[in-house]
């Protein structure tokens, strides 16, 4: 399965077909516990595992797994008592309406997923029209996931969850539609976490608020970002610390204080001589 074209199409099937966050989330479960599989046909996983990876109670759960069921999203079935269900992932990119892979009712379904992915291709493709973005090069998926592999080791294993890396997705969009390359993009998020990890600050979070000052410069190529960021900023940021305020020295104000006194003294001491000696 490409994973790429797969996300591409889940949401391009959104526009017309919309899933609530609980159904979203639950697909994406499946979706991550499929690609530690290798992309098998079919896959087990027990209930509990997928509750816990799109944070659904017991009871939502269920109803959620049969909504995409019903939607033609995926297929399970139970393997027995205590044991984890085996389910499939509908390939979302492909022509799903002339290669239905069971019985008359699965047929019905794939052809209106396939019908909704179809239109939505069309309503994308006007849009590319319009816009023209530039077109993502071969081995797209391997560098994703040499990034999402970068990420888990800075930031942990659980710091790529499904809605995370749907930020992600949207971030690296973010770059491409300016005319970055694919690769760049995923090079200059990298470098992200690096500066990140750099300062101790081992979140997405914090890497999204780099990538935004960025964006909001309109930075979109690593040698405008490097030459950026080195720099010296002239107003206190993230990365610059503020010069500390000198303590004040009392000792010498009060000595420059007793200085001006001293002075005044003389001065109001020589104006009465001078007056006393014009009166003799």
């Amino acid at each position: 399965m490409n994973y790429l074209k797969q996300l591409l199409s889940f949401y391009d099937a959104l526009e017309l077909n919309p899933l609530n966050s609980s159904e979203i989330a639950l697909w994406h479960a499946l979706m991550s516990i499929n690609n530690k599989s290798a992309w098998s046909t079919t896959f087990t996983v027990a209930s509990s595992v997928l509750c816990t990876k799109a944070g659904l109670g017991t009871s939502n759960f269920f109803k959620t797994r049969n909504t995409l069921t019903q939607k033609g999203y995926i297929k399970w079935s139970s393997s027995g008592s205590n044991k984890a269900a085996r389910y499939q992932i509908k390939v979302l990119y492909s022509s799903l309406s002339t290669h239905s892979v069971d019985t008359s009712e699965d047929s019905s379904i794939d052809t209106r997923i396939g019908t909704s992915v179809d239109t939505s291709r069309a309503l994308n493709k006007h849009k590319q029209k319009e816009t023209k973005p530039k077109q993502n090069h071969q081995g797209d998926d391997e560098l994703y996931r040499n990034l999402i592999t970068t990420i888990q080791q800075n930031f942990g294993i659980n710091s790529t969850k499904p809605l995370m890396q749907d930020d992600l997705k949207y971030t690296l969009q973010d770059f491409t539609n300016q005319g970055t390359t694919y690769a760049e993009a995923i090079e200059i998020v990298t470098y992200a976490v690096k500066i990140a990890v750099a300062y101790s600050a081992n979140t997405w979070s914090y890497v999204q608020g780099i990538i935004k000052r960025w964006i909001n410069s309109s930075l979109f190529t690593m040698a405008e970002i490097k030459e950026y960021q080195e720099k010296p900023k002239q107003k206190y940021g993230r990365y610059n610390k503020k010069p500390k305020e000198q303590a004040t020295d009392w000792s010498q104000v009060k000595a420059k204080e007793s200085l001006d006194n001293s002075s005044n003294l003389q001065d109001r001491l020589k104006k009465l001589r001078d007056e006393e000696n014009v009166t003799n």
